[in-house]
Order: structure tokens, then sequence, then C-alpha cells
């Protein structure tokens, strides 16, 4: 976790070589395949399994797409909305309603993409009205809804999103 938010120059890591190495003689596509590659074998070997609870929680949140109360959500999982914020940010680095938020937005973003219209994305997704999707949609982008259907028509048109 004392990585979370912050850039770091990969040779700053205590990565093999070799990794370091492949990385730099690769294009884009392949670093990624790399490094998930990498990354993916670091968690098989590690024994922490996750914690039974937090696991039923973040199932909630993505059950609900972000919009269950994280003080009901605790309760449900048996903890304080405290201890179940310090677990999420231990095991995850986010908060459990930052989880949320991403989840919420996530549903919007999708109902977006399905042609939906602004106002009735607010109401499926959970927000309380269309000024307060249009807040959340340019705090996570940092476009309006608007912009984002101009610059990105994949937004708009469905049948153009890849399989």
């Amino acid at each position: 976790m004392a990585l979370a938010g912050s850039m770091v120059d990969v040779n700053d890591l205590s990565w093999p070589r070799h990794l370091l190495d492949q990385l730099r003689q690769s294009m884009w596509p392949r670093r990624f395949h790399l490094l998930a590659a990498f990354l993916t074998k670091r968690l098989e070997q590690h024994p922490h399994a996750p914690r039974a609870d937090l696991v039923e929680a973040l199932a909630r949140i993505h059950r609900t797409r972000g919009t269950i109360p994280i003080s009901g959500l605790a309760q449900d999982v048996g903890l304080s909305r405290r201890r179940l914020s310090s677990l999420f940010d231990l095991e995850t680095g986010l908060s459990p309603k930052r989880v949320a938020r991403i989840a919420r937005f996530t549903h919007a973003k999708d109902l977006v993409q399905r042609g939906a219209q602004p106002s009735d994305v607010a109401a499926m997704a959970g927000y309380s009205d269309q000024p307060h999707l249009s807040r959340e949609w340019k705090s996570m982008t940092g476009w309006t809804l608007r912009q984002s259907k101009d610059d990105f028509p994949l937004l708009q048109d469905t049948d153009m999103l890849p399989a």
C-alpha cells in the first residue's frame, strides 16, 4: 500500500533484472502482458487469503452496483463502519465508499453506453438527480457527459465496442 497513489520510477522497484530488461526491449502490448504475468504469479505465491467478511462486503457492493449504504454494509458483515473502512484500506488501498462510488459510476457508464438518457441513468444508477450524475461524471472523468459523448463516440455507439 506504500505505493498507492504514487508515481514511482520502475528502477526504484526491486523487480527481477530480467523482467526490467524485457520491459525495456518490448512494445507496450508486450509490456502489459509481461507485467500482468509477473504480478499474477506473485499473487498466486502470496499465502494471504482475503478475509471472508471483506469478500462478502465487496460482493455486496458489486451486487448493489454501489448503492448500498456503508453503515448498513458494515452491519451486514458484522463489522463497525470504522473497522470495515480500515480493513478495506489495508487490503485494497481504497475505502468502501470509494469502491462503491466506482461501482456506481461503472453502472452509470454502462447505461450511457446502452443509450439511456442522462435523467434515466441518474435514477437507475442511484444518483439523487441528473445534476448529481453530471458532477460525479465530471469528477470521475474530467469531462462533462456531453464532452465524453462528443470525444468518445463509443459511448454512444455500442455496436462499435470491442467484443
